[in-house]
């Protein structure tokens, strides 16, 4: 039975109607409306639940691929990993206005850093160190060659590439702010208007 998106099929699940259903959804889904979840036999022949521990072994897998996306391996070698593991992406312009920029840059670190201690009370696992890593690259390429942005929380600053060349191309083009000429508009000819009563008898 189709439903729309995690929280549709969730919704239907958890309702009267859903007895003896099972569907495929974000855990925190599950978690919300208190549905049972099942445990997923993974390559080691391990059935694991989806815990964040087993999450993150299961991501410290995943490659990375040409496009800054992930290349998941669902048979990760992990005793405990969970092997339908998948991630969620930030997508970010990576040259802009100096003073975003260096908040932008400063966000995305905490982000990947002190923030990960957030992410198992919140329903997700913290990325494992690899992913942190290649995170703190990609992240160094916004505004490359800018100084590093000062740590939050702790968390590392991302490593500015000084060799990096500075004339990048803007990920999104601006649109034009020229605004269009105004319609013209028609005179307006003001009408009077009488207005006739009668008198009930």
């Amino acid at each position: 039975i189709a439903q729309r998106g995690s929280d549709g099929v969730s919704n239907y699940v958890a309702g009267s109607q859903g007895d003896f259903s099972i569907t495929y959804a974000e855990v925190s889904f599950a978690t919300e409306r208190k549905l049972s979840v099942v445990k997923v036999i993974n390559t080691a022949g391990n059935a694991v639940l989806p815990e964040s521990a087993s999450v993150s072994e299961a991501m410290g897998d995943a490659a990375l691929n040409d496009d800054g996306t992930l290349f998941l391996n669902f048979n990760a070698p992990g005793q405990n990993a969970y092997p339908i593991s998948t991630t969620a992406y930030l997508i970010a312009p990576q040259v802009l206005d100096k003073a975003k920029g260096d908040v932008l840059r400063t966000f995305l670190t905490y982000s990947v850093g002190e923030c990960q201690k957030k992410a198992e009370k919140n329903g997700y696992a913290p990325l494992p160190a690899s992913l942190v890593k290649l995170s703190l690259a990609n992240i160094d390429k916004i505004n490359p060659g800018s100084a590093a942005v000062p740590t939050v929380g702790g968390a590392p600053a991302a490593t500015p590439s000084s060799a990096a060349p500075t004339t990048a191309k803007p990920a999104v083009t601006a649109a034009p702010t020229t605004k269009p000429a105004a319609a013209t508009k028609k005179p307006v000819t003001k009408k009077k208007v009488v207005k006739k009563t009668t008198k009930k008898k």
